[in-house]
């Protein structure tokens, strides 16, 4: 199936159950990272190289993050696989 004006880069959030056990937690997460990715969003597919781009966000930490924090977070990883890439 050919989709037309989609966007390069595919993004999928996961907060598995082992690292929150309560549902509230991880929905609040889970909101809180594609958040963070909205915002970033523009910035990610300014700085993309080209082609399509799988990312998996996977927050681990028992305790649900902040929005400023999941920002510096997301962005500093984007870089750092950029460099990698780029390398």
């Amino acid at each position: 199936m050919l989709r037309i004006g989609g966007s390069p880069i595919k993004v999928a959030f996961q907060v598995p159950r082992r690292a929150m056990r309560r549902a509230v937690h991880r929905r609040r997460s889970l909101r809180i990272l594609r958040e963070a990715y909205r915002l970033q969003k523009p910035a990610f597919l300014a700085h993309h190289p080209g082609g399509e781009l799988w990312l998996l966000w996977r927050w681990q930490q028992p305790n649900p993050p902040s929005l400023a924090q999941t920002q510096s977070l997301m962005w500093e990883l984007y870089l750092r696989f950029l460099q990698t890439c780029a390398t």
